[in-house]
């Protein structure tokens, strides 16, 4: 036997409309974390007679 089987319409009826109201998180990243996630304001390193330098 099913779970639903064992409701009431009353409670089917509750269970439906609480599935319904879940919403779908937001994913707003703006476009300087997506540089920082890419990496692109990282520093740049080369190494010059033995030492790091930055460029």
């Amino acid at each position: 036997m099913k779970l639903s089987d064992h409701l009431t319409k009353e409670q089917k009826h509750k269970l439906n409309h609480m599935q319904t109201k879940k919403k779908k998180p937001t994913n707003t990243m703006s476009r300087k974390d997506w540089e920082n996630i890419m990496g692109m304001n990282k520093q740049v390193l080369h190494k010059k007679n033995g030492s790091w330098k930055r460029k």
